[in-house]
């Protein structure tokens, strides 16, 4: 598979990532640009204080007060100007994430996930676990039709609560403009009940409630959660989050997201993402090592010395390969058997993703059938390369 093809690829899960909705994740696994900066400030803001609710607070205020919202950034998401234009999608230098921490810092505005990220960033750096939560919110009494807002939610003393930076910052009730009075905090610390009314998580986890309130008795104002009630252990859920690594919490999630029906079709749209960055790397990295190895090698002993010994290597890297292709596939294909509730999501383009990850396959077949056959044709001379010595 040519450069061309995986960067077409790319190019097209990038524009699925960034036209889903405001919300969407900047990589797979949600790593985010913790920027030195980023653990310096939350250092400095801290230094002076004892305990974790001091700490949660200093940077809460840091936060909401420093940081301003960037309409602007949001209406070029909501239009999707980033990513309609087809000069721009396939411009690699353009495709960077629209509101990493040094941006932040640097520009001292964003949007919602940038708040929440942010103040994951400097949670992390004192040590208070945390969680970045996507889904819904509403201000008045219309729901959004598709996922459009971020918060966090975060452990102090064994006990998870949930905060939105973004809407105390003064952007609550539609303002545009910071609020005047410094710890006229509304969203910190809600009542998880209290803080359900504007605020539906993707991941029913983060709703904290042992039944599961449904997204249609959500935009019905129905808390009752007649039309489905389920019943729902999130602290045993929480208990075993505290404990896995940020990567397996993210799998979880997205397992979660899946089994709620409505949200089926964005678990495996995350999964998708999940899937190929990893896979697109090791194609690299094996097209790269097997280049190296073959590079030069003019006597055929010499090809055989370098190659023979990394084969295990080379097969291993192949295995994971087929793996990401295989999960990856599957995924793709589910966003076409299962209901998709966002007339924004370009739908129209799964059955080329599905081509091209044929493709990729294509080559993946060809380099295992080419990569058995060379060593097959070496190892006789490596025999006797051996034999010499």
């Amino acid at each position: 598979m040519n450069k061309t093809s995986i960067l077409v690829l790319f190019c097209i899960l990038f524009v699925f990532h960034q036209s889903f909705s405001q919300v969407s994740p900047t990589s797979p696994i949600e790593k985010f640009d913790d920027t030195p900066l980023t653990k310096e400030i939350a250092l400095k803001i801290t230094e002076n204080l004892s305990g974790d609710s001091l700490k949660l607070l200093a940077i809460y205020d840091w936060i909401t007060q420093n940081i301003s919202y960037d309409s602007v950034l949001y209406e070029n998401i909501k239009n999707s100007m980033y990513v309609r234009n087809s000069t721009a999608s396939r411009d690699l230098s353009k495709l960077k994430p629209l509101h990493t921490c040094s941006e932040i810092l640097n520009k001292k505005r964003t949007i919602c996930l940038g708040y929440a990220y942010l103040f994951s960033a400097m949670c992390n750096a004192v040590g208070i676990k945390n969680a970045v939560v996507k889904g819904y919110g509403r201000t008045d009494s219309l729901a959004a039709p598709t996922p459009n807002h971020a918060w966090v939610a975060f452990r102090l003393s064994d006990k998870w609560y949930l905060a939105d930076p973004t809407w105390d910052s003064g952007i609550q009730q539609g303002m545009k403009d910071k609020s005047p009075d410094k710890y006229d905090y509304i969203f910190l610390m809600q009542e998880p009940e209290t803080f359900l009314e504007t605020h539906y998580p993707l991941d029913p986890l983060w709703q904290l409630q042992t039944s599961i309130l449904s997204i249609a008795d959500w935009q019905k104002f129905n808390k009752t959660t007649n039309s489905s009630s389920i019943v729902f252990s999130y602290v045993d859920s929480l208990k075993q989050y505290e404990k896995n690594s940020a990567e397996k919490n993210f799998i979880s999630s997205l397992n979660r997201i899946i089994k709620v029906k409505e949200y089926a079709f964005v678990g495996h749209f995350e999964y998708c993402g999940y899937f190929f960055l990893p896979m697109y790397e090791e194609i690299s990295y094996y097209s790269n090592l097997n280049r190296r190895l073959n590079a030069g090698n003019k006597n055929i002993e010499e090809m055989a010395g370098k190659i023979l010994p990394r084969k295990k290597e080379l097969f291993e890297r192949l295995a994971k390969i087929e793996f990401y292709i295989k999960r990856y596939n599957y995924h793709v294909t589910k966003l076409t058997q299962v209901h998709n509730p966002f007339d924004s999501f370009p739908i129209k383009d799964i059955p080329a993703e599905i081509a091209e990850i044929k493709r990729v396959n294509n080559y993946l077949i060809q380099e295992r059938n080419s990569l058995t056959a060379t060593i097959k044709e070496l190892e006789p001379y490596q025999k006797k390369s051996t034999a010499k010595k």
